[in-house]
């Protein structure tokens, strides 16, 4: 029960960061609506608001990660974990979707403030375009979450991490997806778009067939193999690791 209420406690400034967060891209907003001297219609203001949304989807993952795995290394609890007799992937597993559900808490309450702000501020705001910002975080949710499960490979092989938030940015910011669309160029590969196999690529394109209201299977099958396989290796890295005491 102790550990429990700590853990409620670091969460409280973690929270406080993410509403600061939220309240950032709100006087973004503002100071647009501010520059144009009119209300921005409801359309113009969520697509505002879904850059924004993009850009704290990425930073509440990094906050999780850091609250889940960070906490979980430093306090050797994975360590104790696996003394008590839990199986090794069935921590990796609970770790990620630990991770996973919290982000998507974030993203929910941030979606409800900004909401809330959308109706006050922007003439025409409505359901619908909660039901968009909505599905855009959906969509992001799921390629932060294939993000995480990539890093979570270094998280614990090296069991911190450093390293793995490095990768964890590398891949939710794109990064990769440029190191491999200018690789395939030097190498004269461009005809086999190695691009559209890339994290990122794929996850943006599932998320802008998702906001026209359909599914591209090809992009959700690459996105979830990259989950699959990265549990796969890190469940074959961490098994074959010495703990850390």
């Amino acid at each position: 029960m102790i550990a429990d209420l700590n853990r409620i406690k670091k969460r409280i400034p973690r929270l406080l960061l993410i509403a600061v967060t939220v309240i950032i891209i709100v006087i973004i907003e503002a100071l647009v609506i501010g520059i144009s001297k009119d209300p921005l219609p409801g359309d113009t203001f969520n697509s505002g608001l879904k850059g924004g949304m993009g850009c704290c989807a990425c930073l509440f993952g990094l906050y999780e990660i850091n609250f889940v795995y960070g906490d979980a290394f430093k306090a050797k609890t994975i360590q104790k974990a696996i003394g008590n007799g839990i199986s090794r992937p069935k921590l990796i597993c609970a770790a990620w979707l630990e991770t996973i559900l919290l982000l998507a808490i974030d993203l929910l309450i941030a979606t409800v403030f900004c909401s809330l702000v959308g109706f006050i501020g922007a003439p025409g705001y409505g359901i619908r375009h909660i039901a968009a910002l909505l599905v855009y975080d959906f969509g992001s949710w799921f390629q932060i979450a294939a993000a995480a499960a990539v890093a979570s490979i270094f998280f614990f092989a090296n069991q911190s991490i450093g390293v793995g938030v490095l990768v964890y940015l590398a891949v939710s910011l794109g990064l990769i997806s440029v190191l491999v669309r200018y690789g395939g160029a030097l190498l004269k590969l461009e005809k086999l778009h190695l691009e559209s196999y890339e994290l990122n690529q794929a996850a943006n394109v599932f998320i802008a067939r998702l906001e026209l209201g359909s599914i591209h299977l090809q992009s959700m099958v690459i996105v979830l193999l990259y989950i699959i396989l990265s549990y796969i290796v890190t469940v074959g890295l961490f098994g074959k690791r010495e703990l850390d005491f």
